[in-house]
């Protein structure tokens, strides 16, 4: 590895670092990282916990020199780890990548406090997998730090992805030192200090503690109990509100009685003032005299060692007091008139009332056969003394030494209370002040709590007033849930029984498509198999789209361009459209206007008696030579021709008649030249 160093803009060679033990292909220098003093260089093919299990150099720097101070290998180093194939440091934080490691790559954060490095976290991938790469590359800045996995497959193979992390600020809640950017997670919060680290101490960083701001460490409020008793000689110590010191544990005070005498022979046990315990139940030593000779019925009499009460003596008459009552449990005694000592000591009835109690964690005490009342005794620790006045309230029970029913606690914030009860109902948490569980609340309406599964499934959304997501339902019957895609698809629509569209159906084959136009465009039809129609196509010039209506008429074919048949066309003027019928018959022709044939004119016969030769004499035989009479017809026509303008093509109606007199004249008389040679 080559260290550099800049003067303006010039950048020269400091010193070459080498490492202090390194062999053929340790890969020193592979990647490597600076801040301030502190250089790091991987070497992650060193074999020094297997073979490619990688390790980390240091080197420090005094001055102009960097000398190697120390050699790091993974926390989980082993063959094929290779610990140092991604690295980065920024002030006394470094991330190192393992980038081989099994089962799955992962990434190791250190922290150094002084000159020791300790891990402080290992991060793997989320549902990763051992061939992502993730911690192939590295990248701290601050409280966040970033790890790449360049063969992640999140948007395709080998797509990559990044991982970032951030490290929480104070007062945020944490579970782990490494969680937190002050790398001090003290009573569940980001602390700005370690905060003393013991139990027993009065310093925390829960505002509730403290009544300072969350995550700073601040002295405990006063009363708080900081170091609970120990025994029925040891105080209770607590928080004085300023200290951060617990005070020093305290004993109950030396005679302090701590159990009371069950009998004249049972001497009354006291604190040591230097033990928490009472001491153990001692009697009285033998021939201790428990009862006087010069008692009014007997002699003295002594303990024997062992039990708690003097033994027994009769004596005085029946009628004098041999013992007063000494204690509010002890009745008066006489004489049973044989005995010397006054009779066994009579005390008060075990239901006898003797101490009320003082508190509920006290018990009243009733007398138990001794003069006295029994000691004061409480109710065994754990006994309940105040029940629970809600879901987020603490039932109270007694601490076995204490008259009084602790304070009233309540459950931690943000503790759950009610579960919810179904997808639109939310859990409900105590707000640490209150003792009832918050009103029960739902989410919000049109909340989705259902997502749809199919094209004709409906989306639930919660109603915002019952905690329970609807029924699941289906879309209405003859919902579109697929759209045509052409003319020749029809939409699907639901069936009101599936969560999934029906298979999408094509219109049958010869389906009408494409309506026509016009005579010369032919309707399209479905293929059965395409949603599209086919293209827009015009009939061929060889169909017939408007028949002749009569024998001046011509029929109009398609031109294969348009959907219109072309205009009605009738046949041009003079077009003969009906032959002549006999030589005293004329053709008709055509008017270009029209498309019926003129009316047919009656055949004329040839009448050679009258002057020329004229057919103008319906029925009559020819008698004179028959191109006489043509010769005079075809003179007079000509001569009509002549009087005629050459630009009319057509006659009018009134003269079609001698036309076709005229005509047939013509055609009579050419006949009879040749008859006649």
């Amino acid at each position: 590895a080559y260290v550099f160093t800049r003067a303006g803009t010039t950048w020269t060679l400091q010193q070459k670092l080498v490492a202090p033990d390194g062999v053929s292909g340790d890969q020193f220098g592979f990647r490597v990282a600076v801040a301030a003093d502190i250089a790091l260089v991987s070497a992650p093919k060193d074999d020094d916990a297997g073979v490619d299990s990688g390790s980390l150099y240091e080197f420090t720097r005094s001055g102009v020199t960097w000398t190697f101070s120390q050699k790091l290998t993974g926390p989980q180093a082993s063959t094929g780890s290779e610990f140092g194939a991604s690295l980065a440091m920024e002030g006394s934080r470094l991330l190192v990548g393992s980038d081989v490691s099994t089962p799955a790559r992962s990434v190791f954060l250190f922290e150094r406090n002084g000159s020791t490095w300790a891990e402080q976290a290992h991060w793997t991938a989320v549902n990763g997998a051992p061939d992502d790469y993730f911690g192939a590359v590295v990248s701290i800045r601050g409280d966040t730090a970033m790890v790449g996995a360049s063969f992640d497959d999140p948007q395709g193979d080998m797509s990559g992805s990044a991982y970032i992390y951030e490290f929480l600020p104070v007062g945020d809640p944490c579970t782990f030192d490494t969680d937190c950017a002050s790398i001090h997670c003290v009573d569940g919060v980001c602390c700005d200090s370690a905060c003393g680290g013991s139990a027993s101490d009065c310093q925390a960083c829960l505002n509730s503690l403290t009544g300072a701001p969350e995550g700073v460490c601040a002295p405990i409020l006063a009363n708080v109990t900081c170091r609970a008793s120990a025994g029925v000689c040891d105080l209770e110590e607590v928080c004085d509100g300023t200290s951060t010191a617990c005070p020093s544990n305290a004993l109950v005070a030396q005679g302090t009685e701590c159990r009371p005498s069950a009998g004249p022979c049972d001497p009354a046990e006291t604190c040591s003032g230097s033990s928490t315990t009472c001491p153990g139940d001692a009697k009285a030593s033998p021939f201790t005299t428990c009862r006087i000779a010069a008692g009014p019925c007997d002699a003295p009499d002594n303990c024997d060692g062992s039990n708690d009460a003097c033994p027994s003596d009769a004596k005085q008459p029946t009628t004098m007091v041999c013992r007063a009552a000494v204690g509010v449990c002890d009745t008066p005694d006489h004489c049973d008139g044989a005995n010397d000592a006054c009779p066994v000591d009579a005390k008060e009835p075990t239901t006898t009332l003797c101490r009320a109690a003082f508190g509920l964690c006290d018990k009243p005490e009733y007398c138990a056969g001794s003069n006295d009342c029994p000691s004061d005794d409480k109710e065994p620790l754990g006994t309940p003394c105040r029940p629970a006045a809600g879901a987020c309230d603490l039932a109270e029970t007694c601490n076995g030494f204490s008259s009084s029913c602790p304070t009233d606690q309540l459950l931690p914030a943000a503790t759950e209370c009610r579960p919810a009860a179904g997808d639109c109902d939310v859990a409900e948490a105590c707000d640490g002040v209150d003792p009832q569980c918050p009103a029960d609340s739902v989410v919000p309406a049109a909340t989705v709590c259902r997502a749809s599964v199919g094209a004709c499934d409906l989306e639930e959304t919660c109603d915002g007033t019952q905690p329970e997501c609807p029924p699941d339902a289906l879309a209405p019957v003859s919902t579109e849930c697929r759209a045509s895609a052409g003319p020749c698809d029809a939409a699907e629509t639901c069936s009101g029984v599936d969560v999934g569209c029906p298979d999408d159906v094509m219109a049958p084959p010869q389906t009408e498509c494409r309506a026509s136009e016009g005579p010369c465009d032919p309707p399209e039809l479905c293929d059965g198999a395409n949603p599209g129609c086919p293209d827009d196509a015009k009939s061929p010039t060889s169909n017939v789209c408007r028949a002749a209506e009569g024998p001046c008429d011509a029929e109009e074919t398609c031109d294969g361009i348009v959907a219109a048949c072309p205009p009605d066309e009738k046949l041009p003027a003079a077009t003969e459209c009906r032959p002549a019928a006999s030589d005293c018959d004329t053709a008709e022709v055509c008017d270009g206007m029209s498309d019926s044939c003129p009316e047919d004119e009656a055949p004329l016969a040839c009448d050679s008696q009258e002057a020329g030769c004229g057919c103008d004499t319906v029925g009559r035989a020819p008698q004179a030579p028959p191109w006489g009479g043509c010769l005079i017809a075809g003179v007079v026509g000509l001569l009509r021709r002549r009087r005629s303008p050459s630009s009319a093509r057509m006659p009018p109606p009134a003269s079609r008649s001698a036309l076709n007199r005229e005509k047939f004249d013509r055609r009579r008389c050419s006949r009879s030249r040749s008859a006649s040679g």
